[in-house]
């Protein structure tokens, strides 16, 4: 339901035994039992699950199985269902399938808004909820018990409850015999020994979690990261969309890179490790611009200098330190814009002109969009350390178009030369470069706002 606080919800097992899974659209909020609160660092993004196409947009209920279907919890959405191992985390091959494989009755098999577990004298039933109707399931002989559906109402909720629900959880520990019904804002909790309902109360004030979706979750996360003053919201909210857009199937890139044995391959973004870089280019190079947001404990590890191409930079009235001109072409000495997914790192000197040398760490970047970025490797684009990204004095020199950082975290690993901030945010971050659209033209007259397909999937709605 469209004002709904929790959509779905859901007990861990197999080793996530005392969480209840919260889903509030394309988030997730894990609720601690024993603590009576939600963890810290959440909502987390959807996507984390790893759910396959419109599943990872969010999940209408949320049910596990019993007997000889332990150990999986079913998520549906719409008329069909995902099942999902919680040994393995992940969800199994070959899904969605069809709703109708459950034979519910009627117009439960086009979808169903809750599901729980019966307690008490019920267990070993799924109750699946429907507008103003539910149906009884028997899990050990895998089909729906016949007399059903009948009236919401038998479960003596208020009257506006028993027109439906949004979500249903059984309690765990202490909590263990009641059942939560929750709808819009508010909860109501049945006594399975009783068989009665109390309620209804606010879900904000007793649960502590709140409704957070579209625009407004992305203007929260903007404010605890704390990101006012240090970049443009637009960088962190189109850094955003993809984050939690393009590894779920819904925006996919088909670019491809050349591995280390010398074969082209697809570029694959996994943004389960956690991290997303964003460098605003609409600030100068004298000032901090480079963001490290970890987006699975919801802190930001640095804020930085970053330098940009030498060709990128503005001459107008003698400014050098604004970047202004873009490029996917090469020798150009130009920055390029717009998604990047990280590779490896490895250590490899720079001798410079007067024969001293800088001990640098390099970082491979592989661009996501084709006439956009995707030449970077060709073009030896790569993140990486200078000894003229001064930290301590701000003083950023120019580059041949690479994001160059201060040396400040190299340091010598078993003989080896390595950054720490490169060791966390290899092997497949994304990175997105950002301008704004007055300043996106490059070289061949291309604005990245009008050409990045990627960009248009983004920013289509759901």
């Amino acid at each position: 339901m469209e004002n709904s606080v929790i959509g779905a919800a859901v007990n861990g097992k197999k080793g996530f035994e005392g969480k209840a899974y919260m889903f509030q659209g394309q988030k997730y909020t894990r609720y601690d039992w024993g603590e009576d609160k939600p963890d810290k660092a959440y909502p987390k993004d959807l996507s984390l699950w790893k759910l396959p196409g419109s599943f990872a947009n969010g999940v209408d209920a949320a049910i596990n199985g019993l007997f000889g279907f332990d150990g999986f919890v079913y998520l549906f959405k719409d008329n069909e269902y995902v099942k999902y191992s919680w040994e393995d985390d992940q969800p199994l091959e070959g899904y969605p399938k069809p709703l109708s494989l459950w034979k519910l009755p009627a117009n439960f098999s086009d979808g169903i808004d809750a599901a729980c577990n019966g307690r008490g004298d019920l267990e070993g039933f799924g109750y699946l909820f429907k507008d103003d109707q539910y149906v009884k399931y028997n899990w050990q002989e895998d089909r729906p018990e016949p007399g059903y559906p009948r009236p919401l109402s038998a479960w003596k909720l208020s009257s506006d409850f028993n027109q439906g629900v949004d979500s249903v959880l059984n309690g765990v520990g202490s909590f263990a015999n009641f059942l939560y019904f929750f709808k819009g804002d508010e909860y109501m909790r049945y006594d399975w020994s009783k068989h009665e309902a109390e309620g209804p109360w606010p879900i904000e004030k007793y649960w502590h979690i709140s409704k957070s979706k579209g625009e407004d979750e992305t203007t929260i996360l903007f404010d605890q990261f704390g990101l006012e003053g240090e970049i443009d919201f637009e960088a962190f909210r189109i850094a955003y969309a993809g984050y939690r857009k393009i590894d779920n199937g819904d925006c996919v890139s088909n670019a491809t890179r050349t591995n280390r044995k010398g074969k082209k391959e697809q570029i694959t973004y996994d943004n389960g490790t956690g991290y997303l870089i964003i460098i605003d280019f609409t600030k100068p190079s004298n000032e901090r611009r480079m963001v490290v947001l970890n987006m699975l404990s919801g802190t930001k590890r640095d804020y930085l200098y970053v330098s940009h191409g030498v060709n990128t930079e503005s001459r107008v009235s003698g400014d050098r330190f604004h970047a202004r001109h873009f490029s996917n072409t090469s020798n150009t000495n130009k920055s390029s814009l717009g998604f990047f997914v990280t590779g490896w790192a490895y250590p490899k000197n720079k001798t410079k002109k007067d024969g001293t040398v800088d001990k640098r760490v390099w970082l491979k970047l592989h661009g996501l969009e084709p006439g956009i970025n995707d030449k970077a490797q060709r073009r030896g684009i790569m993140m990486h350390t200078a000894a003229y990204v001064n930290e301590q004095t701000g003083r950023v020199g120019k580059s041949h178009g690479c994001p160059a950082i201060s040396p400040d975290e190299n340091e010598v690993v078993d003989g080896k030369l390595k950054n720490a901030l490169f060791e966390l945010i290899k092997d497949g971050n994304l990175l997105f470069s950002y301008t704004d659209r007055d300043n996106a033209t490059d070289d061949l007259g291309n604005n990245y706002y009008d050409q990045s397909t990627l960009l248009s999937c983004l920013e289509t709605p759901n």
